[in-house]
């Protein structure tokens, strides 16, 4: 093992292993010169497949948009309870901000999704069928996630353009 230090990398024993719990010296830890050892890494094939990944990404990002869409429903409800006000243009800029986030969101969650689709059609057999029905789950959840936002943001936009008079 290697340690680093503020003096440089430093060589380690191995945790749990010293000259009374092994019972040997030092010199019996190392190999003996000419002698070499393959070591192959076999993946346990109990892991779940990497699209698996981008399926808790989306849900991350699901939950994450959610909740930025609930904070901007209530800067929609802070803006329109102010007709008056410096802050105005303020938290118009901030809701233009967070709206761009939420946006961006959406798009992430819509590559994830895509890669998905991809990463299950190329594994085939049921794992394409279980990715498959994920994918259309998450697509479905998406879409009406989307069909909210925007109905949101057009009443929104249509009660500030009432307010402001036209």
């Amino acid at each position: 093992f290697i340690h680093h230090t503020a003096g440089g990398p430093r060589l380690r024993k191995p945790l749990g292993i010293s000259k009374k719990t092994a019972g040997l010296n030092d010199d019996h830890l190392l190999m003996e010169e000419g002698q070499s050892t393959s070591i192959t890494f076999t993946p346990p094939q109990n892991l779940p497949p990497q699209w698996v990944d981008d399926v808790d990404k989306i849900h991350a990002t699901l939950t994450e948009i959610n909740r930025l869409m609930d904070l901007l429903n209530s800067m929609h409800a802070s803006r329109l309870g102010s007709v008056f006000g410096n802050d105005l243009e303020q938290m118009e800029s901030e809701i233009e901000k967070l709206t761009r986030s939420i946006t961006d969101k959406f798009r992430s969650c819509e590559r994830h999704l895509q890669r998905v689709g991809q990463a299950t059609r190329r594994a085939g057999g049921e794992e394409a069928t279980v990715g498959a029905n994920v994918q259309r789950s998450l697509a479905k959840t998406l879409q009406e996630l989307s069909v909210s936002f925007r109905q949101k943001q057009r009443k929104y936009l249509a009660d500030v353009k009432v307010q402001k008079g036209g």
